[in-house]
């Protein structure tokens, strides 16, 4: 055989162990760890990483894997043990997908996190207890399986997701999906960033919990389908829930949206929030139009004045069930409270809700509730018209278009309005079904109940049966 011949097949012999030998180095049962340039060197070889990598803390400096894009475990860093911390940055250039979870935390000289070209993580993502990380930059991310970032003071800027959430409901655009194996959730705490635009594009997730942000005084919702939204601000968050998208805007839905710390919300669309609940608020002006509302829970706000939906006829949308409005020693609770010039937060953000409604009302409308409990300064219009729709009727309600509203468990109203008149409210105690809640109190007096005759009950049921159907009632009836 001719010596160029043999030379060749050498040659072969030796890439194909070299393939394999690469193929070795990128699949193993435990992590591969990085401490050094070289560990990310040849780990940069790899175009796919089958397994776990992790990250030491005791490593030099920054760290930087080129060409892996992607790994089928975790990516998690190392317990630094009884050695000093002194990894400063880590960047991935080309890392797309992981598989497992990512999870940088606990590495106290870590600065710099950068995963530029990362779209997928099939778990969580956790960053957390980073005291000097001043730089995050995930502006790639579409699809993870939660998000934790905490205990980072020193992020006052970080790059998430595309910044076209804000003018587009594109899928491929920004944080939109949260799937996987993970609890489906969004927390912020003890942050120093000013800004989260990008992370919450959110089609659907379980909780969006932010708290701890000392430098955040606006935040834009524009999400979709969401449990629970917990904010914790400031004192000077304003919330704004997609008015600042110019196209292709959705209706947002909440399960629980409850708000602490905040200055002021503008849901100048109409959102479907089930269950509203505020808290510790520095807002003087709430105003708020959400279908689907079934709880109202508003508590311990100092600075309250006014608290109203947008319009009357937006409560036809509401299916309320239980209220309670306690400890705001501002507000006022009156059927058509006067607008102040001071809400100019209002009428800045929504200037046409607040400019063509010449008039903010309140409405009690034929809603079958559990609860009222309120203890404010209420005036005697506040539940005109919740008494005006019993105001000719004496027991049952006959059943049907223009029935006022009923509670069966919980009816607490003390007003700290000295002509705050019970009369009739008790009347609807002693009189009707209106309130056969077990407790009952008016400005601390209690009254029995009205007895239901189930018989007269049926009898004014049987008024709006039409007369031609009466002869074959009464016919059944004498039959039985």
């Amino acid at each position: 055989m001719a010596w160029w011949k043999r030379s060749a097949q050498l040659l072969a012999a030796i890439a194909f162990a070299s393939t394999l030998a690469a193929a070795d180095d990128c699949k193993s049962d435990s992590a591969f760890v990085i401490g050094s340039q070289d560990d990310a060197d040849k780990l940069g070889k790899c175009t796919e990483y089958t397994g776990d990598v992790g990250l030491s803390p005791s490593a030099s400096g920054n760290l930087t894997v080129s060409g892996l894009e992607k790994i089928t475990g975790k990516l998690l860093t190392e317990s630094a043990g009884d050695k000093p911390a002194s990894l400063v940055g880590i960047t991935f250039e080309k890392l797309a997908t992981v598989e497992g979870s990512v999870s940088v935390s606990s590495v106290d000289s870590l600065q710099f996190v950068s995963f530029p070209a990362l779209t997928t993580v099939g778990g969580a993502i956790e960053i957390s207890s980073l005291p000097e990380l001043s730089t995050l930059k995930l502006p790639s991310i579409n699809s993870i399986g939660s998000f934790k970032l905490e205990s980072a003071p020193k992020l006052l800027k970080m790059s998430v997701g595309s910044l076209k959430h804000a003018t587009t409901t594109d899928s491929e655009n920004g944080l939109k999906h949260i799937t996987g194996e993970s609890d489906r959730s969004i927390v912020v705490k003890n942050v120093g960033v000013d800004s989260l635009d990008g992370l919450l594009g959110l089609y659907n997730a379980t909780l969006v919990d932010l708290s701890e942000l000392p430098n955040l005084n606006k935040v834009l919702l524009s999400l979709w389908h969401i449990d629970e939204v917990r904010i914790r601000g400031n004192g000077n968050l304003i919330i704004y829930m997609w008015e600042k998208a110019t196209s292709g805007t959705v209706q947002l839905e909440i399960g629980t949206f409850d708000i602490g710390g905040v200055k002021h919300i503008s849901p100048c669309l109409n959102s479907d929030v089930q269950n509203f609940v505020v808290v510790n608020n520095t807002a003087e002006y709430l105003r708020f139009d959400f279908h689907g509302l079934r709880r109202l829970e508003v508590r311990d706000n100092p600075n309250l004045k006014t608290l109203i939906p947008w319009h009357g006829s937006s409560l036809t949308q509401w299916w309320l069930q239980n209220i309670t409005i306690k400890n705001n020693p501002e507000l006022l609770l009156s059927y058509q409270p006067p607008r102040s010039s001071n809400d100019n937060l209002t009428a800045k953000d929504c200037p046409y809700m607040f400019e063509s409604l010449e008039e903010d009302k309140f409405r009690w409308l034929p809603w079958d509730m559990k609860t009222i409990d309120i203890d404010a300064n209420i005036d005697n219009t506040y539940f005109s018209t919740f008494v005006t729709a019993w105001q000719n009727q004496t027991g049952r309600y006959v059943e049907g278009y223009g029935r006022g509203p009923e509670v069966n468990e919980t009816f607490i109203v003390r007003s700290s309005n000295s002509t705050f008149d019970c009369s009739g409210l008790d009347r609807l105690r002693t009189k009707t079904s209106a309130i056969q809640a077990k407790t009952y109190s008016c400005q601390g007096q209690s009254q029995a109940a009205y007895v239901i005759d189930e018989t007269a009950g049926a009898v004014r049921m049987s008024m709006g049966v039409p007369a031609t159907l009466l002869p074959l009632l009464t016919a059944v009836c004498v039959f039985l």
